[in-house]
């Protein structure tokens, strides 16, 4: 029988895997960085979700060494959600620092790489960067430059998959607002 990790032990793989990820990371936020100085709204939108399905998804490749219990997903993968939101406040806390922003109060933070880790997973994306990822950062560059060209990647499937999702939530939201508006 397989012993469960100490919560410790988790933030030490968290760890782990935010250090194995970064270099790749930064490369492929220096990408597209570059990418969207001169691009339109539409593409740069396109290509800020894909950088971050991207990201999410070589995050995914390297959790699932530390996943201790194989349950997979709905979708059939095997995810360490808390591992991913980890990676994504260091990511977004190494964005703001190297773009010389204000940093937000924590729980902005958390609360981004929380709705970043838990949106729809686009499968094609998911799969080509992790396979890419089991045969190197080269491999791994270059699979993102080619779905970078890719003008077809649709991206309102995962913000839907998350509208629906949370609509009872945001329903109920609405209907308490509007009772202590008209109370």
């Amino acid at each position: 029988m397989k012993k469960l990790l100490s919560s410790e032990d988790l933030k030490k793989n968290h760890n782990k895997i935010w250090k194995k990820i970064k270099p790749i990371s930064e490369s492929i936020e220096a990408t597209i960085d570059f990418a969207i100085l001169n691009g339109d709204e539409e593409d740069n939108y396109r290509l800020t979700n894909l950088k971050m399905q991207y990201i999410r998804a070589l995050i995914f490749a390297e959790s699932e060494k530390y996943v201790s219990e194989k349950k997979p997903t709905k979708e059939g993968y095997v995810i360490d959600y808390d591992a991913v939101e980890y990676c994504f406040q260091r990511l977004f806390l190494y964005n703001y620092k190297r773009k010389k922003r204000i940093i937000p109060i924590d729980s902005i933070i958390k609360e981004d790489a929380h709705d970043w880790a838990y949106l729809g997973i686009h499968p094609k994306i998911n799969e080509i960067a992790k396979k890419s990822y089991q045969k190197g950062n080269a491999e791994i560059m270059r699979q993102f430059a080619i779905l970078m060209k890719d003008k077809n990647l649709d991206f309102n499937a995962p913000a839907v998959q998350f509208f629906k999702k949370n609509i009872v939530i945001i329903i109920a939201v609405i209907i308490i607002v509007l009772y202590l508006i008209t109370k």
